[in-house]
C-alpha cells in the first residue's frame, strides 16, 4: 500500500516499508515545512502578544507589527485547535530580506490578488497555504498544500 502526502510543491509517494513499518508518510526534502508549519502558530495568543505562541520575532519591527495586526484581526477558522491557529492575510505580506523561501521571492502582487480569496472546497486557503512561509522567513519552500485540489486551484 502506498502512502501520498502532498507538501508544497514536493509530491513524495513511499510504501510503508520505506517509512519505517509505520503509516507515517515520508516527506523528503519537505519535513522541516511540515514541522515548522505544526509548530509555529500553537492557536493560543500570549497576553499582550497577538503572535501565536512558540512564534519567534524576526527581529523585523515592521514586519513583527505587521504579523501582529493579522494575527488580531484573523477570524476564528472552524479548524483552529489548541495546537494550531490559521491566520487570514488580508493584505500581501510585506516580506523582508530574512525570507529566502521561493514564494516570498515569487508572490507578485498579481498573483496575490488572483489568488488572496481562493478556497478548496474542503476550506484551505491560500492564506493557509502561504502561512507556514510568511511566518516562518528561513523555510525554502514557503508554501504548503492542505489538499490535493490545492494543486489544481493555486
Amino acid at each position: 500500500m502506498f502512502t501520498r502526502r502532498f507538501v508544497g510543491t514536493a509530491r513524495t509517494m513511499c510504501t510503508k516499508a520505506e517509512a519505517g513499518g509505520s503509516n507515517m508518510p515520508l516527506m523528503v526534502g519537505a519535513a522541516a515545512v511540515v514541522a515548522a508549519g505544526a509548530a509555529y502558530a500553537s492557536g493560543a495568543f500570549g497576553e499582550g502578544d497577538a503572535l501565536p505562541k512558540g512564534m519567534p520575532k524576526t527581529g523585523d519591527a515592521t514586519f513583527d507589527a505587521w504579523v501582529q495586526k493579522m494575527a488580531k484581526a484573523s477570524p476564528a477558522d472552524p479548524r483552529d485547535t489548541p495546537e494550531f491557529k490559521f491566520i487570514t492575510f488580508t493584505e500581501k505580506p510585506p516580506f523582508t530580506p530574512k525570507h529566502k523561501s521561493l514564494m516570498a521571492k515569487n508572490l507578485s502582487d498579481e498573483i496575490w490578488a488572483k489568488y488572496k480569496d481562493a478556497k478548496t472546497s474542503k476550506g484551505y486557503t491560500f492564506s493557509n497555504a502561504i502561512q507556514a512561509g510568511v511566518l516562518r522567513p528561513h523555510l525554502g519552500v514557503g508554501i504548503t498544500m492542505g489538499d490535493e485540489e490545492c494543486f489544481e486551484l493555486f
